[in-house]
């Protein structure tokens, strides 16, 4: 075995046990796409909300209620989080993320 395929290896198994870690903790990531009041959307690294899934969007949580992502279902989710979990740093938005979420592919 090569030592960039070692090396690579290696840094897969890392990342996985990382991610373990971080989800184990209750760390999530919260996507909130760009919407008239969040411009730029964001990304939020939460603690404490264990219903959200490792990714997660407010589409998602109203996808995972079943209703419509609809103005009211986003805000309910959105208000929930901020509720019950502790926003621990902000990012800039991101559409991979996002994608990986349950952000629809037209809310993006």
């Amino acid at each position: 075995m090569s030592s960039v395929t070692r090396f690579t290896l290696l840094g897969i198994m890392a990342l996985f046990i990382l991610l373990g870690v971080a989800f184990a903790l209750g760390l999530r990531l919260y996507v909130i796409a760009p919407r008239s009041g969040i411009p730029d959307g964001l990304t939020a690294v939460v603690q404490g909300a264990r219903f959200l899934a490792p990714v997660d969007s407010p589409e998602g949580m109203c996808d995972r209620w079943g209703q419509r992502p609809d103005t009211a279902c986003v805000t309910r989710a959105i208000t929930e989080v901020n509720q019950s979990a502790t926003i621990l740093l902000q990012l800039p938005y991101l559409s991979p993320l996002a994608a990986l979420g349950g952000v629809p592919a037209g809310a993006r």
